[in-house]
């Protein structure tokens, strides 16, 4: 007689080693002696403990030894004088002792448990205990249990399992002890497979691809070190618990973290194929790291939906449960895991009041699983980060220096399938550098990607050597600015109020065309790009294609503009008006008003509105006493004229007529001038005043 379901390839076919712990050997047991009897109810509390822990059902096979040798239990049978009994008999006698044992001996009660029998074609017998996965336990001695060597004792508890199959052993444990007294129905017990669909899962979600990782230039911290070994130090500093990055926009926050994130996954998958090929059963030995992205998502306003949260976007990548267990947050509680948390973009979550409550959520996170740590990246502007309640540091990131930028030029020409040449460096430098404000802006990695990418887009040199290619500016994206203008424009103050007007300004657009060397990024020494170039010379392949400056600077602001627009699900409009808000700023201050007050510049903008715009980089600062001015001349005279540009193409030019004519004559032929390469529409009427 041959149990209903009897699985034979349990004792045949090799298990995945990952199932070595659900699986006991046994040539027979000895259930005519107590030392037998003992044997077998440690063997079943701790299959059954280890079935509870993995979620799968455990067996102790009997008739096969520890070589893999199937060799029956007809001893067995024999010893127990059962010679005469037919095998459904056989299996009932053996089904009725190790129930009585079970029920007496062990706790909790474990109903679900099968004997299944078997005669091979060799006549063999062969039997093993299916013992199911259940939520009860952990499982222990129920009342003492003494045979001649020793006693089982009330308590006492053990498991099936090892740090590699080959080390897989019985071993007692305290019903207490993690991560062995949570069930996988209340706490998932995570094998090396688990941890390596984990690390592939971050990998594939961040997708940094190669032609980005050839292109990288490494950011710099206010600290004077390089952004990774900021991060190496925190995560070493065994009191810091929060690292506090902070950037303005475009500054290269997301694409770090990504990028560090992508690097240590792809060394946990290393080190963790490496446990697999070694068949252990231990945890990735480096931090976890988990990349949360703000914003766009469901308001986190406590510490239990930040904790589901960061739940769900683990087991999205990990596939850890298919059920939600009841206590997976103790995950972040067990001492042999080492969990990173990447916060990215505080400043995404636009409410004021959903900002207060995330960080309180936070703080809670940090006290309630002391653990863990956490790197969060934002904009400037988020006051009481750090406050001290949390051991924390925050580190500001550098613009880019002139040689970063010239590396970055170098990557781009050597991984672009363009023919360049590598002269053709400094040719971009010279156009680059040969402005000082288009210098600054390229100091921000998101502007000199755009620009370069731009530059290294036209590739049609000029039918002509006398007459430059034009290149029609992209459409920006403004709102209707009528509204705006319709309001009066105030009278005419002093003391730098929005609509003063001082002294003409002595820079004209003549004047910020300086030799090479004389521009540089924000804070940085001048030092020479490269020998002048002779007028009379014919210029080079690179140089014809070289776009006009309002051209490159209009693509390089859309960009930013519409990336902006993109993060900000449901508030498109309202941040398209600020596109035309900043530029009728621009006009207002006219070049000579160089700074305003914040209430002034409120005016304009949002409490909210503002902190959006002074965090996008390149567009406004706020100096150290609070006031509020543009990034640099060039900044404000591209708004200026952004903002007039479709009332010229519109027809709707009364009104900003009477607000041309109020700029500073210096300021309003740079506008002018500014302006006649981004559109070709007459200019002249509304600029003579």
């Amino acid at each position: 007689m041959n149990s209903e379901g009897f699985c034979l390839e349990l004792f045949t076919q090799s298990e995945n080693y990952e199932e070595t712990p659900l699986r006991d050997r046994k040539a027979w047991i000895e259930l005519w002696n107590r030392k037998g009897k003992a044997e077998f109810l440690r063997d079943f509390i701790a299959l059954a403990n280890t079935a509870r822990c993995f979620g799968k059902p455990a067996y102790l096979l009997l008739g096969i030894n520890d070589k893999g040798e199937i060799v029956g239990i007809d001893q067995m049978i024999e010893r127990l004088g059962w010679n005469g009994l037919d095998d459904h008999q056989i299996a009932e006698k053996i089904r009725n002792q190790v129930s009585n044992l079970i029920r007496e001996y062990i706790t909790p009660s474990h109903p679900h448990w099968e004997f299944k029998f078997c005669r091979t074609e060799e006549k063999k017998a062969l039997g093993y205990f299916l013992i199911g996965p259940i939520t009860n336990g952990p499982f222990r001695v129920k009342k003492a249990f003494g045979y001649d060597e020793g006693s089982l004792q009330p308590g006492q508890c053990w498991i099936r399992m090892g740090e590699s199959k080959h080390e897989v052993t019985l071993r007692e444990i305290s019903p207490e002890q993690e991560p062995y007294c949570y069930s996988h129905a209340q706490v998932p017990y995570l094998l090396p497979h688990h941890w390596r669909d984990y690390m592939k899962g971050c990998i594939n979600e961040l997708n940094v691809s190669p032609n980005i990782e050839q292109r990288y230039i490494e950011l710099q911290a206010d600290t004077g070190s390089f952004l990774e070994e900021e991060v190496s130090k925190f995560l070493n500093d065994p009191n810091m618990r929060w690292l506090i990055i902070e950037g303005v926009a475009g500054s290269g926050k997301t694409l770090f973290l990504k990028r560090w994130i992508s690097k240590q996954a792809e060394n946990n998958l290393v080190a963790i194929d490496e446990i697999i090929r070694r068949e252990e059963f231990v945890p990735p030995p480096d931090w976890i790291p988990v990349y949360f992205r703000l914003g766009q998502r469901d308001p986190i306003t406590n510490l239990e939906k930040l904790t589901e949260q960061l739940l769900n976007n683990i087991n999205s990548k990990g596939r850890f449960w298919e059920t939600r267990p009841s206590k997976p947050e103790q995950l972040f509680e067990y001492k042999n895991l080492k969990w990173l948390f990447c916060l990215d973009g505080l400043d995404e979550i636009y409410e004021t009041k959903s900002i207060g409550q995330f960080i309180n959520a936070l703080r809670e996170f940090l006290e309630r699983f002391p653990k863990v740590k956490v790197i969060l990246t934002t904009r400037p502007g988020f006051t009481g980060l750090p406050d001290g309640t949390i051991p924390s540091k925050l580190i500001r990131i550098e613009g880019l220096r002139r040689e970063q930028i010239e590396n970055y030029i170098g990557k781009c020409l050597s991984t672009s399938s363009i023919d360049l040449q590598p002269e053709d460096v400094d040719e971009l430098m010279q156009y680059l550098f040969s402005d000082k404000d288009l210098a600054e802006l390229c100091a921000l990695p998101i502007y000199l990607e755009a620009a370069v990418e731009e530059l290294l887009s036209v590739r049609v040199p000029p039918l002509e050597v006398n007459e430059p290619a034009t290149t029609e500016a992209s459409e920006p994206i403004r709102a209707e600015s009528e509204e705006i203008l319709s309001s009066k424009i105030g009278d005419k103050e002093q003391n730098g109020s929005l609509s003063s007007i001082q002294a003409h300004l002595d820079v004209t657009h003549e004047d910020m065309i300086l030799e090479s060397e004389d521009y540089i990024p924000r804070n940085e020494e001048p030092s020479s790009i490269g020998p002048e170039k002779d007028d009379d010379i014919e210029r080079d392949y690179l140089a014809y294609t070289l776009p006009r400056r309002a051209v490159l600077i209009d693509k390089v602001y859309q960009r930013l503009w519409n990336r902006e627009i993109n993060r900000r699900v449901g508030k498109e409009r309202e941040f398209k008006e600020y596109f035309t808000k900043v530029g009728k700023l621009a006009l207002k201050m006219d070049g000579n008003i160089e700074t305003l007050s914040q209430e002034e510049a409120k005016k304009c903008f949002t409490k909210r509105g503002l902190e959006w715009v002074l965090n996008m980089g390149g567009v406004l600062l706020q100096t150290k006493s609070g006031w509020i001015e543009f990034y640099n001349r060039l900044a404000k005279i591209y708004f200026a004229a952004s903002f007039i540009k479709p009332h010229v193409e519109n027809g709707t030019c009364s009104d900003i007529g009477r607000l041309i004519c109020m700029c500073q004559p210096e300021f309003r032929s740079s506008v002018h001038e500014f302006l006649a390469e981004l559109t070709a529409q007459e200019l002249e009427p509304i600029f003579s005043c």
